[in-house]
């Protein structure tokens, strides 16, 4: 068996090994183009000054924004939003919670 036959083979078996694949649902109006452009900016910038960072996507079966934060604690997490106004309010949240971050860091 060639090299390239095994590389296939193997990915094959990689491929199979997840037994469980959600359906991507599409949810007409959940698209971060609808959450306020402004709020994402200001709250990407604390998160930067407060040396964290955030993950920005969609939940595995499309039905959700889904952000990743990290810098907030010892553990990274993410926050989910089937609206933009409900991740509009997530984002004036962390954006108060990383510029305290920032603040309590040594100048």
């Amino acid at each position: 068996m060639g090299s390239q036959q095994r590389l296939q083979e193997q990915s094959k078996k990689k491929k199979s090994a997840r037994r469980y694949q959600a359906t991507p649902v599409n949810v007409e109006g959940v698209t971060w183009a609808a959450v306020n452009q402004g709020t994402l900016l200001e709250c990407v910038s604390r998160a930067c000054e407060a040396q964290g960072a955030l993950r920005i996507g969609m939940s595995r079966d499309g039905g959700a924004l889904a952000l990743g934060v990290y810098g907030d604690g010892d553990e990274a997490y993410t926050l989910y939003a089937g609206d933009a106004d409900t991740m509009n309010d997530h984002l004036a949240a962390l954006t108060d919670v990383f510029e305290a971050i920032a603040a309590e860091q040594p100048k």
